[in-house]
């Protein structure tokens, strides 16, 4: 995983079937060890885009809120003041490991709530008046939005340029949701913070953020188009038209859109079958 050899690190780890027996293991240095190899995995994945991958191994520990404790970088108190010994402080004091050998939080926090934004909003958008089951999101980035909604948030934390990201994604505005991710002071504070990878990630993530925001663009407007020309979406996505083909068609055979492609005009026809934006409203408040 450190050396960015993302599927075979993924192989050895299923390899070891830990995930069926970590829970029970006594062995404390074990546990440290197997949620380290978590972390440097769910990095590894976010490095080769592979978000949804990178998501589930990093929610493990994010959603626990003592990821600190949980890497051996530090003692962590989510709950309050806990009740400790002074036998087991120093024990657990012991086995903190040496600042050198520490994975950056912010760098694991932060790459955990975008892919949670590049996985759940466009997801967000498909469903917004359906099932909400269907529909879910990762809880730390639900309360994360709300959070956003009930009161100001730091300007230049990296979480307000998440949030900024997030609703650029909901309307298909790529250019906002590039920026937001990608300012300089989150590329010097976190993804340089990827050894020797840094402007392969920030190419990454420039492509993946256009693709999601080009899925999330038809969720929320295809109900509004007779038709729409590929070569249209190309140039406002600024995308390769092999790219735009591939994803919308992609969308059309998982029957996530209700669409068809013409080839010789070059569009994409939209079947409006789905109700309106007033209707679903409507629906909603019957």
């Amino acid at each position: 995983a450190l050396h960015g050899r993302w599927h075979e690190a993924r192989d050895l780890f299923l390899m070891t079937h830990m995930t069926q027996v970590i829970e029970e293991a006594r062995d404390v240095e074990s546990k440290i060890i197997y949620h380290r190899a978590v972390a440097q995995l769910g990095l590894a994945g976010f490095r080769r885009g592979e978000m949804h991958h990178a998501h589930d191994c990093l929610s493990d520990l994010q959603s626990t809120g003592r990821v600190r404790e949980l890497l051996a970088q530090g003692l962590s108190n989510p709950y309050g003041k806990v009740e400790r010994t002074p036998e087991e402080e120093a024990i657990q004091k012991r086995r903190i490991l040496p600042f050198h050998m520490h994975i950056n939080l912010e760098l694991l926090e932060c790459s955990y709530h975008v892919a949670a934004m590049i996985k759940d909003i466009p997801n967000l958008a498909q469903h917004e008046f359906k099932d909400r089951g269907n529909g879910r999101i990762s809880r730390s980035f639900y309360r994360l939005l709300q959070q956003s909604e009930r009161s100001t948030m730091t300007p230049d934390s990296y979480k307000e340029s998440i949030i900024i990201a997030a609703k650029a994604m909901k309307l298909g505005n790529w250019k906002t949701c590039v920026d937001a991710i990608l300012t300089e002071k989150l590329q010097k504070s976190v993804w340089n913070r990827f050894p020797g990878e840094n402007n392969q990630v920030v190419e990454m993530l420039t492509n993946k953020l256009k693709v999601e925001c080009l899925r999330t663009y038809m969720f929320t407007y295809s109900q509004f188009y007779n038709t729409i020309s590929k070569e249209v979406l190309a140039k406002n996505f600024e995308l390769p038209l092999e790219v735009v083909t591939k994803t919308v068609t992609k969308l059309i055979l998982e029957s996530n859109l209700q669409a068809s492609l013409d080839d010789r005009s070059g569009s994409v026809i939209l079947h409006g079958n789905e109700p309106s934006r007033l209707q679903n409203i409507a629906l909603q408040l019957s």
